[in-house]
C-alpha cells in the first residue's frame, strides 16, 4: 500500500471567512426525545436524517420540523452502539460480542431481524477485545461492517494494531477480514492517550479515518491502492501524554480536560466539517471552539471560534451543520 502525505507548517492562526450561527426552532413536543444523544445518516450527501433509539423504538426524522417515524424493534435486547445505514439497523453488544443485524422498512413502519452473528469465534476472544466505548466503533457501508479489536494488555494500548477490520454481514459464513487504516505516529509513539476515531465516506466515497487526538484524516482509495494521509490545518497544538505518570489522578485529569481534542469529524456535500475543542492552560478556564470547513481536497475553506458549550449532538443539515449547545439551542451554521 503505498503512502502520500500532505501537510501543512505550523503557523500563527487567522480565522478565514468566518461564520455565524442562526437558531432554528424546533417545536418541544416533537423533539422532546433528543434529549438523549442522536446519530444521523448523510444520503448520497443530498441530505442526511437524524435518528435515535429509546425503549425499544427506532425514532427518524429526515428534517427538524418533520414528523418524526417511530419503528418498534422486536427484540433489540441490550446493546452498546447501533447505527443505520439504508435498510439495515445494526446492534453491537460489544460485551457478549454479539452483532445483531435488522431490516427497516420505513413504509410500513416495521423491523424484522435478520440475523445474529456471534462475533467471539472469529477472533480470539480469550485474548482480545472488541472495542465499543464510542458510537463510531462501529460502522457499515453497504453490507460491510467495521469493528475495532484490541489485545489485551498491550502496553502500547492497542495503538500498534491496525484500527478497523471487516466483515460481509450478507455472507452466510461471516468471517472478519482484512484490517484497514493506523493510527497515526503520535499516537503510536505514545505521545497522545486517547485513540478514539471517525470513520465515514469521504471524497469519492472513499473511507476515511479521522482522529480525535491527531489533526490529520487517512483515505482508503479505491481497492485499496493507496492510503493517503492529509492534515486538516496548520494549527494543531494538542498536548503530548506522559504515560510515566499514568496513575497520577491529577494529571491525568488536568490532561484530559484541559488538552485539545477533535469532538466531530465528517464529510458533507463535499466538504470536511471538523468541530475542535481549544487547548486550556487551567481546570476552570472556559473551553472556546473551532469550526473548521474544508474542500474535498482539504484547502481551509473557512474557520470560525464559538465559545457556547457543545453537546454531542453536532450533525449535519440542509446546506450545513447544527451544533446544539448545552442549553437545547439548535445553532445552525450553512456553509
Amino acid at each position: 500500500m503505498s503512502l502520500l502525505i500532505a501537510g501543512c507548517n505550523p503557523a500563527t492562526k487567522k480565522y478565514l471567512h468566518p461564520k455565524l450561527p442562526s437558531a432554528i426552532n424546533v417545536p418541544a413536543h416533537k423533539w422532546n426525545f433528543l434529549n438523549t444523544v442522536y446519530q444521523f445518516e448523510i444520503k448520497n450527501d443530498t441530505g442526511s436524517i437524524l435518528y435515535a433509539f429509546k425503549n425499544d423504538t427506532l425514532f427518524i426524522a429526515r428534517n427538524l420540523t418533520d414528523e418524526i417515524t417511530h419503528i418498534k424493534v422486536p427484540k433489540s435486547g441490550f446493546f452498546t452502539n447501533f447505527i443505520l445505514s439504508g435498510n439495515n439497523l445494526l446492534f453491537l453488544d460489544g460485551i457478549h460480542n454479539i452483532l445483531s443485524v435488522y431490516t427497516i422498512n420505513l413504509v410500513q413502519q416495521q423491523a424484522a431481524l435478520l440475523k445474529k452473528i456471534d462475533l467471539a469465534p472469529l477472533f480470539d476472544a480469550k485474548n482480545s477485545a472488541l472495542i465499543y466505548s464510542r458510537r463510531n466503533d462501529l460502522f457499515i457501508k453497504g453490507n460491510i461492517v467495521y469493528l475495532r479489536f484490541g489485545k489485551f494488555y498491550e502496553s502500547l494500548n492497542f495503538s500498534q494494531r491496525p484500527i478497523f477490520y471487516s466483515l460481509d454481514i450478507s455472507n452466510e459464513n461471516v468471517t472478519i477480514n482484512d484490517s484497514l487504516f493506523s493510527y497515526p505516529s503520535s499516537i503510536r509513539k505514545r505521545k497522545r492517550q486517547e485513540t478514539a476515531t471517525y470513520l465515514f465516506d469521504g471524497a469519492d466515497n472513499n473511507l476515511n479515518c479521522g482522529f480525535v487526538s491527531e489533526d490529520e484524516i487517512e483515505i482508503i482509495k479505491s481497492k485499496k491502492t493507496a492510503q493517503v494521509i492529509r492534515k486538516i490545518g496548520p494549527y494543531a497544538d494538542f498536548n503530548n501524554y506522559n504515560y510515566n505518570r499514568g496513575k497520577d489522578l491529577g494529571y491525568v485529569r488536568h490532561y484530559v480536560l484541559t488538552n485539545e481534542r477533535n469532538i466531530a469529524v465528517f464529510f458533507y456535500k463535499q466538504r470536511y466539517v471538523v468541530v475542535k475543542k481549544l487547548k486550556t492552560s487551567r481546570l476552570n478556564e472556559a473551553a472556546r471552539y473551532d469550526l473548521y470547513i474544508l474542500d474535498k481536497d482539504m484547502q481551509l475553506i473557512s474557520l470560525s471560534s464559538f465559545d457556547f458549550e457543545p453537546t454531542e449532538n453536532i450533525f449535519p443539515y440542509k446546506n450545513g451543520i447544527v451544533i446544539v449547545d448545552t442549553s437545547g439551542k439548535l445553532n445552525y451554521y450553512e456553509f
